[in-house]
């Protein structure tokens, strides 16, 4: 979590390799946490931009914030006003807290970097538990599932699938998602110190039917499951649910996930 007084410092804080999981950007911090941060940090510069600020020298927002706006607008036009502006702390963009959600996530930063694809894997199970869960309190599924990792440092790639239907449930979710981070080829020698999945393309729940073949239900069938399941399993999913909301979310654990829940615990 990233607390700051405008959205790009705080979206930035939120990524900061802090512990506690909180990170706070006052103006007085400035100088201290943002400026030493590399300038691909800086919303809106991509790789093209990266390139082209760093034959002027600006390799860090500490440079951008020193730099001349005047001659960098020569060289990236209006994008300098906007990179100058963020590289001073100022961002005047409302926050809109009551618009309609385009995607549901959830990422995790790890405290040292993570070389083990069975962790990953575990954490990417957990998360996607807690996705589905939300989009079926939501009354929502979505068609696009997406994978995101930061290698260390910084280094961020995302890999995306759509669904042929959409859905709210943990297994089809974490099938996609754990076939994308299997198409990345993780070796050991890769340092991984994010993760997250996330699912966009929302649609009201049950606004798309579900064609596919009857199979037989199971509480943690650890199997593919198929793009469009059974319906009896959304049943199951908010019966789950019920007794999470009334219990507590450890009522219910798959055995994949044990050992992690005693390592949060």
């Amino acid at each position: 979590m990233g607390v700051s007084y405008n959205k790009f410092l705080a979206k930035l804080a939120s990524d900061l390799d802090k512990p506690n999981g909180l990170v706070v950007v006052r103006p007085e911090d400035l100088e201290r946490l943002v400026h030493p941060l590399p300038v691909s940090r800086l919303w809106g510069v991509g790789k093209k931009s990266a390139e082209q600020l760093d034959r002027l020298g600006l390799r860090t927002i500490g440079d951008v914030a020193r730099m001349d706006v005047a001659r960098m607008r020569q060289f990236i036009g209006s994008l300098a006003d906007h990179l100058y502006h963020l590289a001073q702390g100022m961002d005047d963009r409302p926050v809109e807290p009551n618009s309609e959600a385009k995607s549901v996530g959830q990422e995790t930063t790890f405290a040292t970097d993570v070389h083990d694809l069975a962790f990953l894997e575990r954490t990417l199970l957990a998360q996607t538990e807690k996705v589905a869960r939300r989009l079926r309190r939501m009354e929502m599924e979505g068609r696009t599932v997406t994978l995101k990792l930061r290698y260390a440092p910084f280094r961020t790639i995302t890999r995306s699938h759509t669904l042929s239907a959409a859905t709210a449930l943990e297994m089809t979710i974490f099938e996609t998602v754990k076939r994308l981070l299997g198409k990345i080829g993780l070796t050991r020698q890769d340092a991984i110190r994010l993760i997250g999945v996330s699912v966009s393309g929302l649609v009201p729940a049950g606004s798309q039917s579900s064609e596919g073949q009857s199979q037989q239900l199971s509480l943690f069938d650890e199997a593919p499951a198929p793009e469009q399941p059974d319906p009896k399993l959304h049943d199951l999913a908010k019966t789950v649910d019920a007794l999470k909301d009334k219990f507590g979310d450890k009522i219910v654990t798959r055995a994949r996930l044990i050992d992690r829940n005693k390592q949060d615990s």
